[in-house]
């Protein structure tokens, strides 16, 4: 039964805003830190799968020196060759 302005459904009222709060707050979360998750610094950018072939292309013909490749294939996230 309704009294007055019907205050008697106040506590469930506040209860479902703050539910409502909590929610859209935890959605807000998840798309600011949960869609950025492989975008950190330590997550490499892709690559071109030919960059390492056109590398070792250059070093078989002597374009570059056995240290520029091993500073290039560094750089480009592949292991160097053990000496």
């Amino acid at each position: 039964m309704w009294y007055g302005q019907g205050y008697d459904f106040f506590p469930f009222g506040m209860i479902f805003g703050m539910l409502f709060f909590l929610v859209i707050t935890g959605i807000l979360i998840y798309l600011i830190f949960g869609l950025n998750r492989d975008r950190g610094p330590h997550a490499a950018p892709p690559q071109a799968p030919e960059a390492k072939s056109i590398l070792d292309r250059r070093f078989a013909q002597g374009d570059i020196t056995r240290e520029q490749y091993e500073e290039a294939i560094g750089v480009l996230g592949y292991h160097p060759p053990r000496k």
